[in-house]
């Protein structure tokens, strides 16, 4: 196995945290989803329930439907407070959507640096060993 240069280690660590932040990015796009599920049941109920007041109020008390109103301000509360979850994790889906683009920008200007190093390091040693040919040659020729 060939020793790894500064750059392929750190190359190799930005990688390791790209396959990190792809499971917590792919969770949290599964977390939406459910919190978006939700706050779409609480809504539909909300409406359903509310259609339900409007049909069956006639003949009700005044506690009766001060009960029923109560509990469609609960629904609409927690219709509310599902929207602000949902939006918190958009959020914060958003900020690790923009982490992992940048960390795979930067595994890819790693990756250019490592094949220029590379490059760089192959011209060298093509360098002295033409030099060394040419000293041989050289040599050679003066026996």
């Amino acid at each position: 196995m060939a020793i790894k240069t500064p750059l392929e280690l750190v190359l190799d660590k930005t990688e390791n945290e790209e396959q990190l932040m792809t499971e917590r990015l792919e969770k949290a796009q599964a977390f939406i989803q459910q919190e978006r599920q939700q706050l779409q049941q609480l809504q539909e109920y909300s409406e359903e329930y509310a259609c339900k007041i409007q049909q069956q109020q006639t003949g009700w008390s005044a506690a009766q439907m001060g009960h029923y109103r109560s509990f469609l301000q609960q629904l609409h509360t927690a219709v509310n407070t599902q929207k602000v979850k949902v939006a918190t994790a958009e959020e914060n889906t958003s900020h690790l959507r923009q982490q992992l683009m940048a960390c795979r920008h930067k595994i890819s200007v790693l990756s250019e640096l490592i094949v220029e190093q590379k490059k760089n390091l192959q011209l060298e040693k093509d360098k002295v060993l033409q030099k060394e040919l040419d000293e041989l040659a050289i040599r050679i020729s003066h026996r």
